[in-house]
């Protein structure tokens, strides 16, 4: 049976690889093996949305005997369930939640010999790893360790935000952490929370919110605010700057229509028109080389973003610029980061 199921390396978050290894069943001597393969079990649930599924997966054993170590990411399962999770924009005041996934991880073989299926008694993990929304970058990833601890849900700088007193909400991830030890040891983790506040309730000059410096001025039409999914997995705000442009874009079809024959009559051309969709020219305005960075590869990154557009909160498709010109050290220019902002409906 297969033996030593043990955590190898991964993070709490679940966009992320993990691996588990398992020491295979030693088949040497069983009669015309077709095929032997180390199957895993993974058990997940999020109790406070309600989802629960089981996953299987499987990996090969590349050749028999003793101690054999077979390697599963069984991140793709987590993926699946995740993706199953709704976001949506702040609409009120208040705290919002973020669900904790619980997995149980089972692993056992299966082989093929002299015509038969068979299966070993399953092993198990006891107690349940605990995941959370969200993925570390690649770069982070090579410049950890073989597992990752969370520290923050936010990636914005510790200074520098410029927020308009604009009496619109504002959402911003609370302080969190869970560390890669505790995470190892299947300790379960504090709740993810991001808190929406009313613009009015700042004051003008520098607020601290969950530990970070924010700049309120007074209000702009200038600035337009968006809530978004951040790479670590949970909703925050940011403002952005209009151009005064605004463009709509539609999908053309044009064709003819044969009518019966007639000296008089001819063929009518119909048009129809779809896919109208405005679009709206925007910029970070001029940042610092740390918030440029976190424009490029966070804010641009997003999955899921929504604009504040005629008094109700929209989905929108962020598109970046082709190429983004970066910090000119020979002057004192600040850079500026560009980007499409595309309606995802018809109509306005």
């Amino acid at each position: 049976m297969a033996q030593n199921l043990t955590l190898v390396s991964g993070s709490p978050l679940i966009e992320n690889p993990v691996v588990f290894r398992v020491t295979a069943a030693n088949l040497s001597g069983q009669p015309s093996l077709t095929f032997h393969r180390v199957k895993m079990s993974v058990a997940v649930e999020a109790s406070s949305i309600g989802l629960s599924k089981t996953y299987e997966l499987s990996e090969p054993v590349a050749s028999e005997g003793s101690n054999v170590i077979v390697d599963i990411d069984i991140s793709s399962a987590l993926r699946a369930i995740a993706d199953e999770y709704e976001y949506a924009p702040h609409s009120v005041a208040g705290d919002n939640s973020y669900p904790v996934f619980s997995a149980h991880i089972e692993a056992w073989d299966e082989y093929m010999s002299a015509g038969e299926i068979h299966t070993t008694q399953p092993i198990q993990i006891q107690g349940y790893f605990k995941f959370l929304l969200g993925g570390f970058t690649d770069f982070e990833r090579m410049t950890s360790g073989q597992t990752k601890g969370v520290t923050a849900l936010t990636r914005k700088p510790s200074a520098g935000e410029v927020i308009p007193i604009d009496s619109k909400l504002y959402v911003y991830a609370l302080s969190y952490a869970y560390s890669a030890n505790d995470w190892a040891s299947q300790s379960t983790p504090s709740t993810p929370q991001t808190r929406a506040v009313l613009t009015s309730s700042l004051t003008l000059g520098v607020n601290t919110l969950a530990g970070r410096d924010v700049y309120a001025v007074k209000d702009d039409a200038v600035y337009v605010p968006f809530q978004f999914v951040n790479g670590l997995g949970v909703v925050e705000s940011i403002y952005a700057q209009c151009y005064p442009e605004e463009s709509v874009h539609k999908t053309v079809k044009e064709y003819d229509v044969t009518v019966p024959s007639a000296f008089n009559k001819v063929e009518r051309n119909i048009v129809r028109k779809s896919n109208s969709r405005h679009q709206l020219k925007m910029t970070s305005g001029p940042v610092t080389e740390s918030w440029q960075k976190w424009w490029q590869e966070e804010f641009l990154n997003s999955t899921q973003a929504w604009m504040y557009y005629r008094n109700t909160w929209v989905p929108v498709s962020i598109i970046p610029d082709e190429d983004t010109a970066g910090i000119d050290h020979t002057t004192d220019d600040l850079p500026e980061v560009q980007f499409t902002v595309k309606m995802n409906f018809e109509g306005c």
